[in-house]
Order: structure tokens, then C-alpha cells, then sequence
């Protein structure tokens, strides 16, 4: 974690300070790139932690098939909620952010429970049984 949050505050140093000026960056480009940047340290971060794993346990099971479904999901529910917000009327940004985002969740939090994924219904669970 500690790289994780060097990198990303090095990364964010770069764009706002020295690309902003050096290519006359806009405010949103930094956001975005501020986003980009905390993702790419994150995948990083996922590298080193199983990297570490591998030496302490041995090889790791790896299930390609559960991560393609969560990418496809991921997919999926992004494109139709970005569809949803172009689709929308000028609203108040929080509502908006409500709207797109519970589009989103739902398509998400569907597609896994459709496959059956074990993970979402583990996290769905607890939810059920309040509501039984």
C-alpha cells in the first residue's frame, strides 16, 4: 500500500504540476489523468501483492473465467449507464450521479447474480435475509 500511495501522489505531482503547464492541460484533463494515475498504481500495487503471495505460498489460483465475467459486467453496466446519462435531461449533477450510478450497480450486480457468481450472491446474502 505504501507504494501504491507514493506512486499515485508522484504520478498526480506530474500531471497537475508539470504536464498541466507543459502541454496547457485543462482542470478535467488532470482529474482524468489523476484517475488514470491512481489506476495504474493500483495494478501495480495487484502485481507486487502477487508477486509476494507467489514466494510465500506457491502458485496462485487463478480463475480467468470469474474475472472475465466481472470485466464483462464492468463493461456492460459502464456503457449502458454512459448511454443513460446521454440520454437524460439536464438535471441537477447529484441526480444525475444518482441515476447513472444506480443504473450501474444494477446492471452490474444482475449480470453477476445471472452467472450465478458465487462472490455476488455471497455479497447478497446478508440482504436476503433481512428482507425474509
Amino acid at each position: 500500500a505504501f507504494y501504491r500511495v507514493v506512486l499515485s501522489a508522484f504520478l498526480g505531482y506530474l500531471i497537475v504540476f508539470y504536464f498541466r503547464e507543459a502541454y496547457q492541460l485543462s482542470a478535467t484533463s488532470c482529474a482524468a489523468g489523476m484517475t488514470a494515475s491512481t489506476g495504474m498504481a493500483a495494478w501495480i500495487e495487484y502485481y507486487l501483492i502477487r508477486r509476494a503471495l507467489k514466494k510465500r505460498i506457491g502458485k496462485l489460483p487463478s480463475d480467468y473465467s470469474v474475472q472475465g465475467l466481472f470485466w464483462f459486467a464492468a463493461v456492460v453496466a459502464a456503457g449502458s449507464a454512459y448511454l443513460m446519462q446521454s440520454f437524460l435531461p439536464p438535471l441537477y449533477p447529484a441526480v444525475t450521479g444518482l441515476i447513472v450510478l444506480g443504473v450501474f450497480g444494477a446492471l452490474y450486480g444482475g449480470i453477476t447474480l445471472a452467472f450465478k457468481n458465487d462472490e455476488a450472491h455471497e455479497a447478497v446474502a446478508p440482504l436476503l435475509k433481512r428482507l425474509r
